[in-house]
């Protein structure tokens, strides 16, 4: 289910030459980057009448950059993108997406490690994304 949010996200253009929203920071991506992270994952409810089982996942989305504007620049993206989701529940552009709810933005960073004087911006968005299956 994943893959559908990551395949529109990804559509959007969120990061220069044609990044894309990656599972973990490799050693080979360059930034500004994307990173997510499924936090939790829950069945809500079923509701067999209507949409079948209803499933909640909490999705982090880690915008990192090593200047504190392009973290907050592609941070902005991810916003933009993530307000224009609407729900295609027929067709071949169907998924199982039914709904998108931003839950909180938070902002850190990290300081230099010994191999590196770089300080690492992270601007972090936790998302509830709504499945069903039916």
């Amino acid at each position: 289910m994943i893959v559908d949010l990551l395949e529109w996200l990804n559509a959007g253009s969120l990061l220069p030459d044609d990044g894309v929203v990656e599972p973990y920071l490799r050693d080979d991506l360059s930034l500004p980057a994307i990173v997510y992270e499924i936090q939790s994952e829950e069945v809500e409810r079923d509701l067999l009448t209507k949409v079948g089982t209803l499933r909640l996942s909490t999705v982090s989305f880690r915008c990192l950059s090593n200047t504190f504007s392009e973290a907050e620049s592609t941070a902005a993206a991810v916003m933009t993108r993530l307000g224009t989701y609407t729900v295609v529940a027929t067709g071949e552009t169907a998924t199982a997406i039914r709904g998108l709810s931003v839950q909180s933005i938070d902002r850190s960073y990290s300081l230099p490690v010994e191999s590196s004087n770089e300080i690492l911006y992270e601007v972090d968005i936790s998302v509830v994304v709504s499945w069903s299956t039916v």
